[in-house]
C-alpha cells in the first residue's frame, strides 16, 4: 500500500504591476480631508500615468493617508524634483474639477485670516458630491470680457423701497460682460430675488443636494449668469466674475455659525482684491465696519436724499402704546394697515409683582414666564405651574408683565381694536406677503412685504430693542430700525415707542444713518473694540483657563504677542467652559491670529481638545 503523503501548498508568487508616473508636472500637491486640525499644510502625491488627463487642478481625488483611504482636492500640479518617497494618488473621484486656482487661492486666505484648517473652509465652499451629476456633460462656455469696474462701493437703499427690486433694477443698469454674484442673508430673501430675475442660478443649503450641486456646476462652468446665493455662495468658482453684491451684510446670517466663523462681508473684500472684481454693499444702514470703511474713503457712500414722517412717544406708565401713538393706529387703520414691530416671540418672557416689583422666581431658581393670555405662571427651567401665585417677597397676588412678546401684543391690540384682522408673523410662521387691510404684528426678520406698502408702523417697546448689551446691540437696533422703513408706503408714518430725544428719531427722519455711525464710531475707538481691532474668542475647559491666561501674558512680557494685546477673563461660558476675550489693534491682528493658531496646531498634536475658536466673531 503506497504511503500517504502529506498535503502540501504552492506558494504563487505575485507581482505588482509597475506603475509609471506622468511625463509632466507628475506631483499633486493636495489638500486632505484628514479630520485632524494641525494637518492643515499640502501633502504631496505622485499622478500615475493613467490619470494623467484626469488629475487636474480642482479636482477631487482619494489618496492615502496612514494607510487609510480619504478624499483630497489637488490644488497644484508641478514638477518634482525628489519623488522616490511619494504614495500614488489612489483614484479620481470624478473628473470633474469643483475649483480653480482663484477659489483655491480664496480658501487659502481665508483660512489664514480666520485660523482655521482649509478643509474647514473648504466644506463650506464647495457642496457635496452628486455623481448622477457629475456624469452630465460640463463644458467650459466662451468668456466674453467687458469693460473692468474695479470700485467698491457702499449704496444705501431709500425708505418705502422693495430691496429686490431695487437690486434687480441695479443689476439690469449696471450689468458688464460677465457675471455678477448676489450674496443676500437668507433663502426668503433669495427666493424675492430669484421671482425678478428668471434664469438666475441659486446657490443655497435649502436646495436638494441634488439641485445645489448642479447649480454650483453651472455657475463654474456658465458665463455671463447672475448668481443668487446665500453666505456659501461667497466662494462660488465663477470664471468670469464681473461684480459682488452683498445685501445686508451686517445681518449675522451673513456670519458662519461653524467653525471657523468667517463672514460674507470681509470674505467678499478678499475675494474682490484677489480677482480684481468690483464689489457693491447694498443695505438700509452700514455695519460699524463698513462705516470705518466709508470713513478712510477706501469704500464710496452713495446715498440719494431722503426723509421719512417720524413720531415718537416714550411710554411714560408702562402701557403698551403710548396714548398718541394708538390714536394714530386707530385713525391710521381706516385707511390703510399698519405694521407693529415686537423685540421678540411670545407673550411674557419675564413676571413681577405689580406691587413691589421683585421678579418673580420658581422654587428652583428658574424665572417664571406665561406664554399665553389664557395660561397660567410657569417657571421656564423646571415648567411647574402656578394657578395661583403669589409674591414671596410682599405676599401680593397680581403679576406685572415683563419682556413682552408679539403674543402679547397681539392680544392686548385685538382687545382695543375689535373688528380689524390681526396677522402675526415670526420665526416660526413667516408670512411672506400680504395685500388685504389689516394689522400685522411681526418680529425682525419675519415681516411680510405688503402690496401697497403701511401706512404706519410702529416699532414697540424701543427701550427693549437699544439696550442690547452686546457690543453689536445698539448697531443691530439701528439696523433694524431703518430697514423696517422700507415697508413704509409713500409718506406713511413711522412711530417709536422711544423717547423723542433719542438720536434715532432725528437719523430716521433725515435719513442719514450717519449721524448714528460717527458717534458709535467714536465709542468703539476709545475703547478699543471692533472695527478698530481684531477681537478673538476662546471658550475652553474651566480648570484649563487661568493657566492659559497666565500663559498669554508671559508671551506678551516676552514679546511673542503685540505689546498692546489685551485680555479679558476668564468669564463663565455655557456647561463646564470658560472664555477669554483678545483684542489687538488692527495693525496687530494677523501676529495674534497667527499665534493663536499655532496654539491651537500645538494642542491638536499633543492629543488635547480644541479650544473654541472664533476670529472677528458677529458679538461679544
Amino acid at each position: 500500500m503506497a504511503q500517504t503523503r502529506p498535503l502540501t501548498l504552492r506558494s504563487e508568487k505575485y507581482s505588482a504591476r509597475r506603475k509609471s508616473a506622468a511625463s509632466t508636472n507628475p506631483v499633486a500637491s493636495v489638500w486632505v480631508d484628514s479630520s485632524v486640525y494641525h494637518l492643515d499644510q499640502a501633502f504631496d502625491y505622485l499622478i500615475e500615468e493613467s490619470l494623467d488627463s484626469v488629475i487636474q487642478v480642482g479636482v477631487r481625488v482619494i489618496i492615502l493617508l496612514n494607510a487609510r483611504e480619504v478624499e483630497g482636492l489637488v490644488i497644484e500640479r508641478r514638477d518634482g524634483e525628489v519623488t522616490r518617497n511619494l504614495k500614488w494618488i489612489v483614484k479620481a473621484l470624478s473628473p470633474v474639477p469643483v475649483a480653480t486656482s482663484n477659489s483655491i487661492d480664496l480658501i487659502r486666505k481665508v483660512a489664514q485670516h480666520w485660523a482655521a484648517n482649509p478643509f474647514d473652509v473648504l466644506r463650506a465652499a464647495i457642496p457635496p458630491r452628486v455623481a448622477r451629476i457629475d456624469k452630465e456633460q460640463w463644458g467650459l462656455s466662451p468668456i466674453t470680457r467687458g469693460k473692468e469696474r474695479k470700485s467698491s462701493t457702499y449704496l444705501q437703499l431709500p425708505p418705502s423701497a422693495n430691496p429686490a427690486r431695487l437690486i434687480q433694477e441695479y443689476c439690469a443698469k449696471n450689468r458688464a460682460f460677465g457675471t455678477t454674484l448676489i450674496v443676500m442673508p437668507d433663502y426668503r430673501s433669495v427666493r424675492a430675488l430669484q421671482s425678478l430675475i428668471p434664469g438666475s442660478i441659486i446657490l443655497a443649503s435649502e436646495l436638494s443636494k441634488e439641485d445645489r450641486y448642479h447649480n454650483y456646476l453651472q455657475s463654474l462652468y456658465g458665463a455671463q449668469q447672475i448668481v443668487i446665493g446665500t453666505r456659501s455662495a461667497i466662494f462660488a468658482p465663477i470664471r468670469d466674475l464681473s461684480e459682488i453684491i452683498i445685501y445686508d451684510e451686517g445681518s449675522d446670517n451673513h456670519y458662519e455659525m461653524r467653525t471657523p466663523g468667517w463672514n460674507t462681508r470681509d470674505v467678499a473684500r478678499l475675494r474682490a482684491s484677489l480677482e480684481g472684481t468690483s464689489l457693491t454693499y447694498i443695505g438700509y444702514c452700514p455695519s460699524a465696519e463698513i462705516a470705518a470703511l466709508i470713513e478712510k474713503g477706501e469704500i464710496r457712500y452713495r446715498s440719494g436724499k431722503s426723509s421719512v414722517k417720524v413720531f415718537a412717544q416714550q411710554s411714560e406708565q408702562g402701557e403698551l402704546i403710548p396714548s398718541r401713538i394708538f390714536a394714530l393706529i386707530r385713525s391710521t387703520l381706516k385707511s390703510g394697515s399698519v405694521l407693529c414691530i415686537a423685540p421678540r416671540k411670545g407673550y411674557a418672557h419675564a413676571i413681577s409683582c405689580s406691587k413691589c416689583r421683585n421678579v418673580a422666581r420658581c422654587d428652583c431658581g428658574g424665572k417664571l414666564i406665561q406664554e399665553s393670555a389664557q395660561s397660567s405662571l410657569r417657571c421656564n427651567i423646571c415648567l411647574k405651574d402656578y394657578t395661583d401665585w403669589n409674591c414671596s417677597w410682599c405676599n401680593a397676588k397680581t403679576p406685572y408683565l415683563l419682556a413682552r412678546g408679539s403674543d402679547r401684543f397681539s392680544y392686548e391690540l385685538g382687545k382695543a381694536l375689535p373688528g380689524y384682522r390681526i396677522i402675526e408673523s415670526h420665526a416660526e410662521s413667516i408670512k411672506e406677503e400680504i395685500d388685504s387691510h389689516a394689522l400685522v404684528v411681526a418680529t425682525p426678520g419675519a415681516i411680510p412685504q405688503h402690496s401697497s406698502g403701511y401706512q404706519m408702523i410702529v416699532l414697540l417697546n424701543g427701550d427693549q430693542f437699544f439696550s442690547w448689551a452686546d457690543v453689536r446691540g445698539i448697531e443691530r437696533a439701528q439696523a433694524i430700525a431703518f430697514s423696517s422703513a422700507g415697508y413704509l408706503a409713500k409718506n406713511g408714518t413711522y412711530a417709536l415707542v422711544l423717547n423723542p430725544s433719542s438720536p434715532v428719531v432725528g437719523a430716521l427722519a433725515s435719513w442719514r444713518p450717519s449721524l448714528l455711525n460717527k458717534r458709535e464710531l467714536q465709542e468703539r475707538e476709545a475703547a478699543g473694540l471692533p472695527p478698530y481691532s481684531r477681537a478673538i474668542s476662546l471658550e475652553i475647559p474651566q480648570g484649563e483657563g487661568q493657566q492659559i491666561v497666565r500663559g498669554l501674558e508671559r508671551s506678551i512680557s516676552d514679546g511673542r504677542l503685540p505689546s498692546r494685546t489685551k485680555i479679558y477673563g476668564p468669564l463663565d461660558a455655557k456647561g463646564d467652559l470658560v472664555r477669554i476675550i483678545l483684542f489687538a489693534p488692527f495693525d496687530d491682528g494677523d501676529a495674534l491670529v497667527e499665534i493663536l493658531h499655532e496654539f491651537q496646531r500645538k494642542r491638536s498634536v499633543s492629543g488635547k481638545n480644541l479650544a473654541q475658536l472664533r476670529v472677528d466673531p458677529y458679538s461679544i
